[in-house]
């Protein structure tokens, strides 16, 4: 996956024609690409929105989205330093954990950067590997690790007519492969001669498709997993709501219900002696008929009027 990488690349083309193929792949991204300026461009290269920036005179920077801002800010041109023997391809990584993921075997994040060179040898090649560990140990553990995982990977192991016509049991993709520790350092050496080119690189070409098909059906693994999360998160929301819910109605009827028990003590016992108490209170100057009362009559008769007082008031 490079799609979090930052390339920088060594051309000898003119400028015109790298503008060129930097707009084709604009047009063909669609509403994915764009120019942001006269030498940044946004495209949707590989599976992955890129940011590609022509840096001056032989240098073009590919990087992901969002590298924008630091892409103005770089002035003047970017160089390459020279060659130091006949190697026709460098490559210097830092973190190579990040790039290798998926191959057959992982890288150790504790080795810092990677620098590899290809140098040509007759008809064949040499790639030539140097590693940072992160101490003499680590090296030396690791080194006979990738010595043993590559050997393998290289080595096609052969039965039955292909092994009695090559009169061998296993066929080799590359000459030799070899990984030491000089202190704290990774060294290593693969070479392959040119009859072994041609199908080495198809056998690159063909893991390389099998490890794209790979990390598109991890990709789609994950998302439908994080699907099925946020469906059951969801799914455990509602029914922690629901129920919620339904326990406070449950406190709603317990509390109406205990309203309607609730009572007044001195109108319950008034209403259990029939004395009347419970009532509302009667208007002053009346009383209850004693006959009412007693023929069950509702009605209240008017008491005797007061006396009327006589003679002047007393000072």
């Amino acid at each position: 996956d490079s799609s979090h990488a930052v390339i920088v690349l060594k051309h000898h083309t003119s400028e015109a024609k790298i503008h060129g193929a930097i707009d084709r792949l604009v047009k063909q991204s669609k509403d994915k690409g764009e120019w942001v300026d006269e030498r940044i461009a946004k495209a949707h290269v590989d599976r992955a929105d890129r940011v590609l920036v022509q840096q001056g005179r032989g240098v073009v920077i590919v990087g992901p989205a969002g590298i924008e801002a630091q892409a103005k800010q770089l002035k003047g041109p970017l160089s390459f330093p020279n060659p130091e023997g006949k190697e026709v391809v460098s490559v210097f990584l830092r973190t190579p954990y990040r790039a290798f993921k998926g191959l057959p075997f992982d890288m150790p994040e504790s080795i810092r950067w990677v620098r590899m060179k290809l140098v040509p040898a007759g008809d064949g090649v040499v790639a030539l590997l140097e590693a940072q560990d992160e101490s003499p140990a680590a090296a030396q553990k690791h080194a006979a690790a990738f010595d043993s995982a590559l050997n393998a990977v290289v080595t096609i192991k052969l039965s039955g007519l292909a092994a009695r016509l090559l009169g061998r049991s296993e066929k080799r993709l590359v000459e030799r492969v070899e990984f030491s520790a000089q202190g704290d350092r990774i060294v290593g050496k693969v070479s392959a001669t040119g009859r072994q080119l041609a199908p080495l690189l198809e056998a690159i070409s063909e893991y390389s498709k099998q490890l794209q098909e790979e990390a598109k059906k991890r990709a789609k693994e994950r998302a439908e997993q994080k699907k099925k999360e946020e469906a059951e998160k969801a799914e455990k929301a509602k029914a922690a709501a629901e129920e919620a819910k339904a326990g406070k109605g449950k406190a709603g009827k317990g509390a109406q219900s205990n309203s309607d028990k609730g009572s007044n003590p001195a109108k319950d016992k008034a209403a259990e002696s029939g004395d009347g108490a419970g009532d509302k209170p009667k208007k002053p100057g009346f009383k209850q008929n004693p006959a009412a009362a007693a023929s069950g009559s509702s009605k209240a008769a008017p008491s005797a009027p007061p006396p009327q007082p006589s003679g002047e008031p007393k000072e």
